[in-house]
């Protein structure tokens, strides 16, 4: 091991999808049954779906707010197939935060400022910064505004992680 010769000029901010502050916060166990199971990720949004008499949560979607799936150290993850380290197969349960603040990966090219607004995009569940304007008549949307959430502590770069804060 070689000798450290470099000092980081910033901290770390987090993994995606950990709980980030101790206020009071409120999640619920619900089981994962995604378009794409390759959008179960940590720290992603996810809408409720309900078949029959059975609700599930899927990444993205138009449905109720499922919240936003947190906890990855919980689940014990075999590295196997395409998955990506922070996600879960779909027929899982998982914790969807509902209240409280939670780390999230912005994507590339997306910086943010406190108090900036969240929105997702329906596809998929990645989450990112500003108002939504809705679809001309006709259209389906493509991003839908995360309600009662913002961008918590601190201005973030392009593609960091960010704290949100969602105050349901």
């Amino acid at each position: 091991m070689a000798f450290p010769n470099k000092i980081n000029t910033g901290l770390a901010r987090g993994v995606p999808g950990d709980i980030a502050t101790y206020s009071p916060h409120r999640g619920t166990a619900r089981f994962l049954q995604s378009t794409d199971a390759a959008n179960n990720v940590f720290g992603r949004y996810f809408t409720l779906n309900t078949v029959g008499e059975e609700v599930y949560a899927q990444a993205g979607g138009t449905g109720a707010f499922g919240g936003i799936l947190v906890h990855s150290k919980e689940h014990a993850r075999c590295l196997c197939g395409n998955d990506p380290l922070f996600s879960l197969p779909n027929g899982k349960w998982g914790t969807l935060l509902e209240m409280g603040c939670v780390y999230i990966q912005l994507p590339t090219g997306v910086t943010a400022k406190e108090g900036d607004l969240v929105k997702y995009t329906v596809a998929t569940g990645v989450l990112g910064v500003g108002e939504v304007t809705p679809p001309a008549e006709g259209q389906d949307a493509t991003e839908a505004q995360v309600l009662n959430a913002v961008i918590y502590r601190g201005n973030v770069a392009d593609g960091d992680i960010a704290v949100i804060k969602i105050t349901n």
